[in-house]
Formats: structure tokens, sequence, C-alpha cells
């Protein structure tokens, strides 16, 4: 009963660690995740608070950018404040939220949820 329980409080754990972490993009790595249908991209710091509610969306790669480690991105995407979040479809931006004053993203994400399934069905 003993060993039942120890497994069962494991397997209980390994589902909340488990989940995975967003990929971190680089200058090297962004062109080609960025071309791969539906990508969302936050771009962040470590001193801003990441997106919390990444893990929700669905039908989209998401990936964050540390832009105090690549600030070219920062420029090329002009980023000016953190986080920022931006949507691509094959490349091409499509969609922009950035941060408040405070630091904080004002978009939900079903705000994001649905402008990724508005890209997808207006591409048939």
């Amino acid at each position: 009963m003993k060993k039942l329980l120890l497994i069962l409080t494991m397997l209980f754990s390994l589902s909340l660690f488990g989940q995975s972490q967003p990929k971190y993009l680089s200058s090297e790595s962004i062109k080609r995740a960025i071309n791969t249908g539906v990508v969302v991209v936050e771009f962040g710091a470590k001193f801003a608070k990441s997106y919390s509610e990444w893990d929700k969306l669905e039908d989209c790669n998401y990936y964050r950018v540390d832009i105090e480690n690549y600030p070219e991105l920062k420029e090329k995407y002009k980023i000016r404040s953190v986080p920022t979040i931006i949507l691509f479809y094959n490349g091409n931006i499509e969609e922009k939220w950035r941060a408040n004053i405070m630091l904080e993203l004002d978009v939900e994400v079903e705000e994001i949820q649905e402008e990724i399934e508005r890209l997808l069905s207006s591409r048939f």
C-alpha cells in the first residue's frame, strides 16, 4: 500500500511540474522558427514578469526571446516595452500586443487564441 501511495504521489508531482517551458529563440534560430505556420513569440527580459498563460494557447508554437541577450532582435521587431507578444504567420507579423506602463500585458489568452483561430480559418 505504501508503494502504491508513493507511486501515485510521484506521478502527481510529475504532472504538476512536468509541463514543458517555452523554448528560447536566438538571433540565429528565430527566422527558422517564425516561418513554421502560426507562431507566438514573447519578447521579454529578466526584470519583467513573463506571460503566464502561454500553455493555454492551441494550434501554435510558443517561444520566448530574452531581449537582454539579443538586443538586435529588440531593434528588428521594434520592441518598446516588455513583455511584448507578436503573432507570426509564416514569418509575417499579424498582431502585436505590448505591455502597459506597469510592464503588464492587458491581453487575455482568449483574445490571442481568437486571433490564432482567425488566422487559421482565413487561410483556407
